[in-house]
């Protein structure tokens, strides 16, 4: 984020400011006015809070100021998307990172001479604002976006309120944070209570708002917490209208898959709404099954699939029989053979209809040899030990499926000894791995950024999948994505690589592939600043866990600097040269990379080998510079400090200054000065 420093040393930047006229939530096609917005020069070291009415002020906004918070917006031709909202009770220093990671690829130009007209700077203005622009948004709070949308819905009725509820899918797609304050203010209670009183139409809006909020974390976690969601979601399976039924049957199943224990749920929803009409469990969905030929195919796959869902889930016996009894109880098994023998055939009908056939005769203690392609393979499966303690779950070892119990139980009695404890059945590692192997090598746009947003995580959740990930080509997997696409997936790539650094076989298997540091030294170059920082801070983890690796970051350098005919370390030195026009945190781990490779080379040749090349790229000059530059930077000159004494040492010059992190032990002398 590129800053202004006046002569009394207070901080500025100047941006483009906007506002969005929110003011009726449900108006989801406006767009941030004016069209050519002006410019504000903010305090970044003030907070927000008390810039906010001189930013209302000039944009002269509709809002109420006290309803007004501020959001990060950018574009790019027709693309334009919103970003983060600013801490009002922060400054902007406080938020560089956040405001950088969106903005990268943004820069803030020239500033603008006030002797001169704009005509005068059109040159100047045209060459810089082509392209990729952002600003910072007025809008009203989130807060208060909610409250307007959920008293807009319990208030309105006819036109109005079907013109809302068509709008609400958008505004959850259009705002993600808006759907945390939507749920977190009783807004699912709110469309519940629409929904139960309204007919079909209005229900289908809701249902559509409904499965977006879900995609969500937020949303979900809502749902999963305020049952009568699905208590609802199950009675609109008794609808006349076939829409309305297929639409909540799929949220049902969506529900249903996103966690196991989600199923519970599920049963305890359906169990209130039939015990309170007195009938058996799923009489909604088997009053369907039961009309055999006048059903419809797509509604009956859609129900034989959520049982399926639902039993393959149920972790104990009574339950399972308790929902399968109710279901023989009301004709399941003559649908079920009526539907197997049903010509035409349909395939997927069969399919799902066998899998429920298999799993009952299974559970039975019957032999069967039909196994359904939808229950995971055998040959893929393994078992792992799973534990839970409240709201605290967690996965544990993988048993050994070639040994007993008895001969495991000194691991199983460790991990579960106090907990609720099970013993889940789970795609195998390997398997797995291949599988997001495969993915990633063959995805592109939106699905390979899904996928490489989520690595981290996957890394973060199963350390076991780390092992079986690099030992299956996985890193050069990532690094050749990395190296074929731009920086908002070499961002993804960075994040997982961290985490998976973190681990012993992470880092082990990085040590094994230098093509891995080459590529991240190669990112140094990036005009990206996040790439760049990102990855500097990887090498320096990388330099800082065994004093070996020093020398396999010499070597990628090399090996990417001789490629390219330059000298050595020349992508970072670069970036030194720049000087006044570097970033601080950049120059700062720059040089706190150089350092601690250099303390860690163990010989004067490799030594010098790395000064000499940084001494012909101008670092003295460099080191001049940041030692001397003002205001004082105390970080910088204490590494810049450590890199001139070691210096100064290793040519034998007395020097008192010695730094906690220089090298104490000698290193072994050239080769020339052994032979002298």
């Amino acid at each position: 984020m590129s800053t202004h420093s006046d002569s009394d040393n207070s901080s500025t930047l100047q941006c483009r400011i906007q506002y969005l006229d929110d003011i009726d939530p449900f108006s989801s096609v406006n767009l941030p006015e004016p069209a050519r917005p002006p410019s504000f020069t903010f305090l970044t070291s003030a907070v927000l809070s008390n810039q906010l009415n001189s930013i209302h002020k000039i944009l002269n906004a509709p809002h109420n100021i006290a309803d007004c918070t501020l959001e990060l917006y950018r574009q790019d031709g027709t693309r334009t998307e919103f970003g983060p909202y600013l801490d009002l009770d922060q400054t902007l220093d406080e938020q560089r990172e956040d405001i950088e990671a969106f903005t990268e690829g943004t820069e803030f130009g020239p500033y603008l001479d006030l002797d001169q007209t704009l005509d005068e700077q059109r040159e100047d203005i045209e060459a810089f604002t082509e392209g990729y622009k952002w600003s910072i948004v007025l809008r009203t709070h989130l807060n208060v976006r909610v409250h307007a949308c959920i008293d807009k819905l319990l208030n309105s009725d006819g036109r109005e309120l079907r013109r809302s509820l068509f709008s609400l899918k958008q505004i959850f797609q259009d705002d993600k944070d808006l759907v945390h304050e939507f749920v977190n203010n009783e807004g699912l209670q709110c469309l519940v209570k629409i929904g139960g009183a309204n007919d079909q139409n209005y229900q289908n809006y809701i249902l559509r708002a409904l499965g977006q909020l879900m995609l969500y974390v937020d949303g979900m976690n809502a749902v999963i917490d305020q049952n009568e969601v699905i208590q609802w979601l199950y009675s609109l399976v008794e609808s006349s209208f076939r829409l309305v039924v297929k639409t909540s049957l799929k949220l049902l199943i969506i529900f249903a898959e996103y966690i196991d224990s989600n199923a519970l749920l599920i049963l305890s929803a359906v169990s209130v709404v039939d015990r309170s009409s007195r009938h058996l469990l799923w009489s909604n969905a088997m009053k369907i099954l039961n009309e055999m030929d006048n059903s419809s195919s797509e509604v009956v796959l859609l129900i034989i699939t959520l049982f399926n869902t639902i039993i393959s889930a149920i972790p104990d016996q009574d339950t399972f029989y308790d929902m399968t009894d109710a279901l023989e109880k009301q004709g399941m098994h003559r649908c079920t053979q009526f539907f197997l023998n049903k010509k035409p055939a349909e395939e997927d009908l069969i399919e799902q209809f066998n899998i429920y056939d298999t799993v009952l005769r299974r559970e039975d203690g019957e032999d069967d040899e039909i196994v359904a392609q939808s229950t995971r393979y055998i040959a893929d499966c393994t078992l792992e030990l799973y534990r839970q303690d409240g709201t605290r779950t967690e996965f544990g070892p993988y048993l050994d499926l070639d040994q007993t119990l008895d001969e495991q139980r000194e691991d199983i009695e460790a991990f579960t000894e106090g907990y609720k404890w099970s013993i889940v059945l789970r795609t195998h590692l390997n398997v797995r791995v291949h599988a997001c192997i495969d993915k990633l090598l063959n995805s592109d746009g939106r699905e390979l950024r899904r996928s490489l947003f989520s690595l981290k995580q996957i890394f973060q959740d199963d350390k076991d999948l780390v092992h079986e990930f690099v030992n299956n080509e996985g890193l050069q997997c990532l690094v050749k994505i990395g190296g074929a696409n731009d920086q908002n997936y070499q961002n993804y790539i960075l994040r997982a690589l961290g985490q998976l650094m973190l681990y012993v076989d992470g880092m082990n298997a990085v040590i094994d592939q230098n093509e891995v540091i080459q590529w991240l030294y190669s990112l140094v170059e990036s005009s990206f600043r996040l790439v760049v920082k990102t990855s500097l801070k990887l090498l320096i983890i990388f330099a800082e866990y065994i004093d070996s690796n020093a020398l396999l970051i010499l070597s990628a350098v090399s090996v990417v600097d001789r490629s390219s005919k330059h000298l050595l370390w020349s992508n970072a030195m670069k970036i030194l040269n720049e000087m006044d026009n570097s970033s601080s945190e950049v120059v700062l781990l720059i040089i706190t990379l150089f350092n601690t490779i250099i303390s860690a080379i163990p010989d004067q040749d490799t030594f010098y080998d790395m000064t000499d090349a940084l001494e012909k790229q101008g670092m003295h000059r460099c080191t001049q510079f940041f030692l001397n530059k003002k205001p004082a930077e105390e970080d910088l000159i204490e590494q810049f400090n450590i890199y001139d004494t070691v210096l100064r040492r290793e040519d034998g010059e007395d020097d008192e200054i010695v730094a906690q992190s220089t090298r104490r032990a000698p290193r072994k002398k050239s080769l020339m000065n052994r032979a002298s």
